[in-house]
């Protein structure tokens, strides 16, 4: 499924949702077929709007949130995807903000503060050891790609 986001290729991964949550009416499948239908939608905006509709509607799980979340970034909602990354990341899990749908996120002022909430930003500048993906811009500043 994120190998299909990647290669930007929406419609295989949409299949991929439907073909491994089968349409039984349970929660979980249920709402990832919702998911998966949007990415074949022609309209973004009207994409959006269901999207943010799945949230309004179930109390969600920390792996449907954070599909949500790609979905968001893929969609072209970056804050939206970033307040759901931040509500459903587990410890097991914070890998997931570095995946490349999410570069969209990495550019927000509010993904830098998440970071320095997590105390990254000082394990980096005392380690000197920076995540491949960030590197610091002078003496008080970072940047991730």
């Amino acid at each position: 499924y994120l190998a299909a986001l990647l290669q930007n290729n929406r419609p295989r991964a949409a299949a991929i949702i439907t073909d491994f949550h089968k349409p039984e009416g349970n929660y979980p499948d249920s709402i990832m077929l919702r998911l998966a239908k949007l990415l074949v939608l022609e309209d973004e905006q009207a994409a959006l709007s269901e999207l943010y509709k799945v949230v309004m509607d179930v109390e969600l799980s920390p792996v449907i949130g954070l599909a949500l979340a790609h979905i968001a970034s893929e969609l072209g909602d970056p804050e939206f995807a970033l307040e759901n990354l931040r509500k459903f990341i587990r410890e097991d899990s914070k890998m997931a903000i570095w995946h490349p749908t999410h570069k969209n996120v990495r550019q927000l002022p509010a993904f830098k503060n998440y970071l320095r909430e997590l105390g990254m930003v000082d394990y980096w500048r005392t380690t000197g050891k920076w995540a491949d993906l960030c590197h610091p811009v002078g003496d008080d500043d970072f940047e991730c790609e």
